[in-house]
């Protein structure tokens, strides 16, 4: 049994704050564009994404497990930024950190005996004070209007004239609801090209499927797949069909289906260790038998619904292929082949469901038609990110990365003005009591830091609304909860080698 080790009161917080402190000023360093960058031993990389330098930081870059825990605390606010908007994960973390550590000093510490406030006196005022900013963020707002813009709010993400030009002119022809996404090439140069493909409102159906940790997503190429709406209690079915499969040298089925038993995701998750993967994704929530028909346009083979059709008389032929599957827990991404007869079936498919919006009533139903249309039309933006060499193809990825979650952000909901002069702005107009009023300031601070004295912030820069509203939304969420925090516990870790060697050599020797 793991001993524990266990903080009480303003040092159970002030320990915490510490590490999430610590964090927060490491990574804070890289925000802005004369920003340092991070040489990572995992992955072997360079890069001055947020999220990323934090991950390696907290997973054994601090000694002590209080702080860490605090560390680990405010990470939380960075993953959940870049699940919803792929970029601002150094402001969130930034952001959190100085909101927490605003938010102690109304509480009782070390030095001082007593609470100026109250705990939930101390939630509540960040609450209202989180939601004041966001409505005078929405109120500067300026929209998009043109390719030049978008191509801007790239360029401030990616810092690349070519990327950023890829990325927001393909954002904009797709329009808002387009999906553009950065991959790999084994390429020298970037390149950006449009496929068939559909994104779905459900993602994997175990955390065991997930192939890319950081990501925390499941990513395959090239594998077939059964579209059903049977809620499946086991695979047996599906048995004979995987041989055929073994036999043509494939070695991945995806199952997008209903639902699942524990003895179906048990086999699932055992399936990968005999060397033929069954993976489990989730069926879509809304409009789950139509968005498989859309899912067949785009990937052939056939929907066995329950209805219709018996899982135990499935063919080869009713298998569709994907070219690539990306899932995470609330989405999934299915790319198609780009050939003439996928430009067939997604011809057909574009035609019922035009003539269905024909004679609907309904305005809800018109849009969430004109939704699936236009990435059955349009297709997705695919950025392929090439180098000359692996270092320098991963650090673009990054970039890319951020740039594409920057320019849907700044589609959906627009911009302000940019290096955190937004925030600035809005924290010269708050009473000097306000627990944000000096975190806001910070971002600012922090990109002026770093650069030249002679540094002046064009006019064009623009930050898109939806990536500081979620940055602060999470900041302000996981600061609440790190603020007022009055017990820790923590397994106790065992003491490096070194030091107990050092112990056993010279019994006088410092204690780990």
């Amino acid at each position: 049994m793991k001993r524990k080790k266990v903080l009480v009161g303003a040092k159970a917080r002030s320990e915490l704050l510490k590490g999430a402190t610590f964090l927060a000023d490491a990574v804070a360093m890289t925000i802005g564009p004369y920003g340092k960058n991070a040489a990572l031993q995992k992955g072997e990389e360079i890069t001055n994404d947020g999220v990323t330098i934090a991950r390696e930081i907290v997973d054994g870059g601090i000694s002590d497990e209080h702080q860490t825990r605090g560390a680990r605390m405010l990470l939380e606010a960075a993953t959940h930024t870049e699940e919803i908007n792929g970029d601002g994960t150094t402001t969130a973390l930034v952001l959190a950190a100085a909101i927490a550590k605003s938010a102690s000093k109304y509480l009782s510490s070390e030095d001082t005996i007593g609470f100026q406030k109250t705990p939930s006196e101390v939630v509540a005022q960040i609450d209202r004070e989180c939601k004041e900013v966001i409505a005078k963020l929405l109120d500067m707002a300026t929209p998009i209007k043109s390719k030049a813009d978008l191509v801007k709010s790239a360029l401030v993400s990616v810092e690349n004239d070519e990327l950023a030009k890829m990325i927001g002119e393909t954002q904009f022809d797709l329009g808002k609801e387009g999906i553009v996404m950065a991959e790999d090439t084994a390429e020298k140069t970037c390149s950006v090209k449009v496929i068939p493909g559909v994104r779905t409102d459900n993602g994997f159906a175990t955390s065991g499927s997930i192939t890319d940790m950081a990501a925390q997503a499941y990513i395959v190429e090239n594998t077939k797949v059964v579209l059903t709406n049977y809620v499946l209690q086991d695979i047996n079915a599906l048995i004979p069909i995987s041989e055929q499969l073994v036999k043509q040298g494939i070695r991945t089925l995806v199952i997008v289906a209903r639902a699942y038993g524990e003895t179906a995701i048990r086999q699932c998750i055992e399936s990968s260790k005999k060397g033929f993967a069954v993976v489990p994704l989730n069926a879509p929530y809304i409009d789950q038998a139509e968005i498989m028909k859309d899912l067949v346009a785009v990937l052939g083979g056939r929907f066995i619904n329950v209805e219709a059709s018996k899982l135990d008389d499935i063919q080869l032929s009713d298998l569709g292929f994907a070219k690539k599957i990306t899932a995470r827990r609330w989405d999934t991404i299915f790319v198609g082949m780009d050939d003439v007869t996928a430009e067939a079936r997604i011809k057909g498919r574009i035609t019922e469901l035009k003539n269905k919006r024909s004679k609907e009533v309904s305005e809800f139903e018109k849009k969430n038609l004109d939704r699936r249309l236009a990435q059955l039309q349009k297709g997705f933006g695919i950025v392929q990110i090439g180098a000359e060499t692996v270092l320098k193809c991963k650090y673009l990825k990054r970039k890319a990365d951020d740039a594409v979650g920057a320019v849907k952000a700044a589609f959906s909901e627009g911009t302000v003005k940019g290096a955190g002069l937004a925030f600035k702005e809005i924290a010269d107009t708050m009473p000097e009591d306000s627990i944000l009023k000096r975190p806001l300031e910070l971002i600012h601070e922090n990109i002026m830091a770093s650069a030249p004295k002679d540094f002046v912030i064009a006019e064009w820069v623009r930050d898109p609304v939806s990536i500081l509203r979620v940055a602060l939304e999470q900041a302000c969420s996981i600061a609440a909860t790190l603020s007022t925090a009055e017990i820790s516990v923590v397994d106790e870790t065992k003491p490096p080698f070194d030091n107990l060697l050092r112990s056993m050599l010279d019994p006088n020797a410092p204690q780990a």
